[in-house]
């Protein structure tokens, strides 16, 4: 065969046909195709220089380098006069000869009069076809001939990333202007811009390449202007001018907008609804809010942290000149004087200020004190070695060593003394994160115990337990419930590690009930593995099983490995060497039972049973004997017959197990 024909047959091959009943199908015989009828059980008599299977149980087949087509009967239904045959949909097929393309049903009917220069199916609805006419314009038309998209477009639809369908006209001078069409094919934006950019679920077009347009999801428009818009906040739209590169704002309320001073930093705090032009040199600061008010806060330099707090850090003079500290609110008040030498964290309740002290020898050493907002005084007359302010209020504490948790009255919250509070360690996976933050509590056992509290110092899971993780999806898009593994040790002599224990937490740190187990895996469509250990032959063991998002035992923890062959699919489950498969809600199929298994196309799957090898669906149920020594698939009769070996000798099964031999 030569390269040509081989890469236009492993086009149509792979163009995802699923061939479930084809009655003719191809062999290649030397270097010449042959076709067998199946129902006939016999080869038909002429040779071809290519032969391809298509989805609607048609054959194209190649003649003198001319393609036809023909029917399960063996007849014709297009003479191999062609240049070219392509398989469009389950409905339609596309011929090319001198003329152009045309489209015909599987009866070899011609769908539409028109010829066309290209014709391909359309990504999002299989029963169109995107089309090119000898005129050069681009449309869509139905399997039956009827345009639903009106051919008059230079460039081919293109989805976009949120399922809308962009389209383009050419312009003179060769640039093209472009807009946006829904899944219906309904017009949403006419094709009259310069360009369109999707951000997030957003737009941002631009009719001449200067003028600026913002549309919302719902393609309301919220800014029109000369500054570009570069992110949309709560309130305010962040602008840049392309000519200087300098940065601002346009307030969505007051329909201003104002460019941040050469000397100036801006932010904008999205919660807060205010936007602040930061002095560099601690001159003029412009707080600017979302009902169009204006302050300037003169002669102090500001230090915009988080949006957790009520209240901005301010200094009276630069880093380099021993500044004083203290606070401002968002209305530019100051709360707090300046006479501070050292701020480190604050929330909305408290404030801690360093001393750098010096112990009898000498040496430098730090001590944390802690102030009240309410006051401006200090709340407690204690010095701590460390002082830990989370966002919503609470408290920690260290003294002696030791860690200490308070509310926001600074009442204590338990008994307990902790070794570490780890404000920046949230509880996560890899795909999310609980605003959650890490304690541990020291212990006499190897390990220690680790918990953890809430913004407000509040223990949501108490420090009892040596590991903690949320459990992830085993797809990073999967969505199910939140839930988190907790694993303790029972202490075992002779053990340093102790016997592993696993809990299931919901987001609350509240108990789930569960079967006994050691650990708790990933989610995969909604169900958990989970395994205990056993001792077998002085080895420990693990075994594997299923449980629900409530806890409930859908497969017993009796397999060696539970794997899912892929997201909203099933599971293959494998005990002692023997592999069953389980639908996507856990349930066993009965009759699927082998030692091995692999896929070899994307519905099949190549089993073994006693060192033989059958082919399983991908239901999990065998659909020939296990009587084989080697089972491949080849490209050319791919989805159609795979090739078997069975005591040495090489031969066809069709998806149904029954067998093909290319000699008959």
């Amino acid at each position: 065969m030569r390269k040509k024909d081989l890469v236009f047959t492993l086009f149509l091959l792979t163009a995802g046909l699923q061939l479930y009943s084809q009655q003719l199908v191809p062999f290649l015989k030397g270097k010449e195709w042959k076709v067998y009828d199946k129902v006939q059980r016999s080869f038909l008599k002429e040779n071809y220089q290519n032969v391809v299977p298509s989805k609607c149980n048609l054959l194209f087949v190649q003649q003198n380098e001319k393609w036809g087509v023909m029917d399960k009967n063996r007849k014709l239904l297009l003479p191999i006069d062609y240049l070219s045959v392509q398989q469009i949909n389950a409905n339609v097929i596309a011929v090319k000869d001198k003329s152009g393309i045309t489209l015909c049903d599987t009866l070899g009917k011609a769908i539409s009069k028109e010829h066309f220069t290209e014709a391909a199916q359309y990504k999002k609805n299989q029963n169109w076809i995107v089309v090119r006419t000898e005129k050069s314009k681009f449309g869509i038309i139905d399997s039956k001939g009827k345009y639903v998209l009106p051919a008059k477009y230079d460039f081919a639809p293109e989805h976009t990333v949120n399922g809308f369908v962009k389209v383009a006209v050419r312009q003179a001078n060769g640039s093209s202007l472009t807009g946006l069409l829904d899944s219906s094919l309904k017009v949403v934006l006419d094709a009259k811009y310069h360009s369109i950019q999707e951000l997030g679920t957003s737009y941002k077009v631009s009719v001449d390449g200067e003028t600026y347009e913002w549309f919302t999801s719902d393609f309301v428009s919220i800014y029109k202007g000369k500054a570009e818009p570069v992110r949309v906040a709560s309130d305010f739209i962040m602008v840049r001018n392309r000519n200087t590169e300098q940065y601002g704002f346009y307030n969505r309320k007051s329909k201003d907008t104002e460019f941040c001073p050469e000397d100036c930093e801006m932010r904008i705090f999205e919660d807060s609804g205010l936007v602040v032009f930061k002095s560099e040199k601690g001159k003029v600061n412009h707080f600017y809010y979302a009902n169009g008010e204006h302050l300037v806060l003169k002669n102090y330099f500001v230090y915009l942290g988080g949006t957790f707090s009520k209240y901005i850090l301010i200094s009276d003079k630069g880093e380099n000149e021993n500044p004083q500290y203290g606070f401002i609110d968002w209305k530019t008040k100051v709360v707090v004087p300046c006479k501070f030498k050292r701020i480190n964290r604050w929330n909305n309740y408290y404030f801690s200020s360093s001393l750098v002290m010096r112990d009898e020898k000498g040496k430098y050493y730090n001590r944390y004190e802690l102030y009240s907002f309410a006051t401006g005084e200090k709340a407690v007359q204690t010095q701590f070695e460390e002082i830990e302010l989370l966002p919503l209020g609470g408290v920690a504490l260290k003294e002696n060593g030791s860690w200490r948790l308070f509310d926001y009255t600074l009442k204590r919250w338990d008994d307990w003394e902790y070794s570490m509070v780890w404000l920046g360690q949230r509880l996560h996976c890899t795909s999310m994160a609980l605003p959650l933050y890490q304690v541990d509590r020291k212990n006499g056992t190897y390990y220690g115990f680790k918990g953890y509290i809430d913004g407000t110092g509040r223990p949501v899971i108490p420090a009892i337990y040596r590991d903690i993780r949320l459990i992830e999806s085993n797809y990073r898009d999967g969505k199910s419930a939140i839930r988190i593994c907790a694993i303790w040790n029972e202490p075992e002599e002779g053990n340093p590690y102790g016997i592993n224990h696993a809990e299931m937490l919901d987001q609350y740190g509240r108990k789930i009930p569960i079967p006994e187990c050691s650990g708790l895996g990933y989610s995969m469509n909604n169900l958990i593995t989970l395994s205990r250990t056993v001792k077998y032959e002085d080895e420990l063991r693990g075994f594997t099983g299923l449980i629900d998002t409530m806890g409930n035992l859908v497969m017993p923890m009796e397999y060696d490995e539970i794997r899912q062959l892929g997201q909203n699919q099933g599971f293959i489950c494998t005990r002692n060497g023997i592999s069953v498969y389980a639908d996507v809600n856990g349930k066993l199929v009965p009759s699927s039972g082998f030692s091995y298994m692999w896929p070899i196309e994307n519905r099949y799957f190549v089993g073994t049973q006693s060192y033989k090898q059958g082919i399983i669906s991908a239901a999990g149920k065998p659909i020939s004997s296990f009587a084989y020594e080697e089972i491949r698939n080849e490209t050319w009769l791919h989805g159609t017959l795979l090739r078997v070996k069975r005591k040495g000798v090489e031969f066809y099964i069709d998806n149904n197990g029954n067998e093909f031999y290319s000699e008959q």
